[in-house]
């Protein structure tokens, strides 16, 4: 990934889209890393300069940026935590909604059961 990071950034590239194939596809390339001294980890990882994406092959890359440029998204319904178990849901749901000029926020409610309950399977087929 070494190599890699040193191209996209000499091109001023700070994110990338992955799209590897067979084993490579096995492995968290966004997690490789090199030994750094200077950080308190004494690693440097690749995600530490590249912000990394993932796409499972070329095909549904280029489906999903077709679809993406003739749809645009001008709402956003945010779930904010319904379990309470997530320390940071509520910053990263007010900088989700900061991108929509409409939104709508739930909050979990005491009163509700944490698991989602779903219709009995035979009312999905009637």
């Amino acid at each position: 990934m070494e190599p890699l990071i040193r191209h996209l950034k000499a091109h001023n590239f700070d994110q990338a889209i992955l799209v590897p194939t067979g084993y490579l596809s096995l492995l968290p390339l966004h997690a490789a890393w090199t030994e750094d001294s200077s950080t308190s980890t004494g690693q440097h990882y690749a995600f530490d300069d590249i912000h990394f994406t993932y796409a499972p092959n070329a095909r549904s890359l280029t489906a999903a940026q077709t679809i993406a440029t003739c749809t645009q998204a001008d709402s956003i319904l945010a779930i904010d935590n319904p379990t309470q178990d997530l320390p940071n849901s509520g910053q990263e749901v007010q900088a989700a909604i900061a991108h929509f000029p409409q939104h709508q926020v739930a909050h979990s409610s005491r009163q509700h059961s944490p698991r989602c309950r779903t219709p009995p399977l035979r009312s999905l087929w009637t």
